[in-house]
C-alpha cells in the first residue's frame, strides 16, 4: 500500500514496460516488480544463490511513517 501511495507513477511505468521518469528517485535503483506487484531493488544479484528477499529487497520510502517504525 505504501509503495502504491508514494511510487504510483513508477509502478505504472514498470508495469507497462516504459522507462521511469528522469526525475524519479528510484531510477538509480534499477527497480523491478515481483509477481505480487511489489517494487524491489534490481541489480546484478539476480543470479545469486540467495532468496528473493535477499537478492531483491523491497523498496520503502525512507521518510514514510512505515519506514520510521
Amino acid at each position: 500500500m505504501v509503495q502504491h501511495e508514494v511510487f504510483a507513477q513508477e509502478i505504472m511505468c514498470l508495469q507497462s514496460r516504459k522507462s521511469l521518469p528522469r526525475n524519479s528517485s528510484l531510477i538509480a535503483l534499477n527497480p523491478i516488480i515481483d509477481e505480487k506487484g511489489l517494487l524491489r531493488l534490481g541489480g546484478r544479484l539476480k543470479r545469486g544463490y540467495l532468496s528473493i528477499n535477499e537478492r531483491h529487497p523491497l523498496i520503502i520510502p525512507k521518510n514514510h511513517h512505515v519506514a520510521i517504525l
